[in-house]
């Protein structure tokens, strides 16, 4: 989403100082970097619920209850 906002839209104006761009640049790569963190933890979070709730304790829980 980050790469398409970016060459959607300048958010730098074109006289912008080159240590500023540097920074801004380096900012986003951050933020990209977290991002990819944030989505790989939540694919193992949701991982783990998957694999809990397939259990047999949970699968037992459930059989009886109709």
């Amino acid at each position: 989403m980050m790469s398409s906002m970016l060459s959607s839209m300048p958010l730098l104006p074109p006289d912008a100082p080159a240590d500023f761009r540097t920074q801004f640049e380096s900012m986003m790569t951050g933020m990209q970097i977290v991002g990819a963190i944030f989505a790989l933890g939540f694919c193992v979070l949701y991982g783990w619920i998957i694999k809990r709730l397939m259990s047999a304790a949970v699968r037992q829980e459930f059989d009886g209850a109709a």
